[in-house]
């Protein structure tokens, strides 16, 4: 008995936190995706004394070891917005988790390959010419950032509003503020003591009989 109540607990609180993980991980993963995609990538050719083929052989290590962190990412968003079953989302915002992790499997399955070929050519002192590789990964990468934008926007509308009626106080909570007993504005009902009968809920009080008068009448 106490073992269920005890498991019931630990789910409800587990649930509590899956709405905050539908928004934590769509804001880290366009943080990280941001960073070394839009940062990284572009600047690290500028830098001082970094040939193209150093820049690639640098680029591929650090976009492989972010690809594996964003598949470990959309599982953990799958899972978040899947689980549990009766609290999945569900419209927009399922097309949108749909979307990102389509476009994730796509760059990774599809581009990479062609991508990680073209640098180990270029390293190998082949020269491949310019790719459409890199601008598909590139249109990939945007249409995931945009829909992760989008889902971690509704998912942060949805939370604000759960807020916003876990602090509204249900009718149990407040003391009655309506006409009491009294019947006067504003009057609240005070608890009684235990065996005592309020004063409008006791019988008239009416004077004892003498027992030498049974017809009532008073005594001369």
């Amino acid at each position: 008995m106490c073992t269920g109540v005890r498991t019931a607990s630990e789910r409800l609180r587990v649930n509590r936190f899956i709405p905050v993980w539908r928004l934590v991980i769509p804001v880290f993963w366009i943080g990280m995706v941001g960073a070394i995609s839009v940062i990284e990538a572009p600047l690290k050719f500028q830098a001082p004394g970094i040939t193209v083929p150093l820049g690639l052989g640098i680029g591929r290590l650090v976009f492989t070891a972010l690809n594996s962190v964003e598949g470990v990412l959309a599982v953990a968003l799958l899972a978040a917005c899947l689980l549990p079953r009766g609290a999945a989302i569900a419209g927009r915002s399922r097309w949108l988790m749909w979307t990102a992790i389509a476009a994730y499997v796509v760059k990774v399955a599809a581009v990479r390959p062609p991508l990680n070929a073209r640098t180990s050519a270029v390293l190998a002192g082949a020269d491949p010419g310019q790719s459409v590789w890199h601008y598909a990964y590139i249109v990939l990468d945007t249409v995931m950032l945009i829909a992760l934008l989008l889902l971690a926007i509704r998912q942060g509308r949805a939370l604000a509003a759960a807020a916003t009626l876990g602090d509204t106080a249900t009718p149990g909570d407040a003391a009655p503020t309506g006409h009491g007993r009294t019947g006067g504005p504003g009057a609240q009902a005070h608890p009684q003591p235990a065996g005592e009968v309020s004063a409008p809920d006791r019988p008239p009080h009416r004077p004892a009989r003498p027992a030498s008068d049974p017809g009532g009448a008073a005594p001369r």
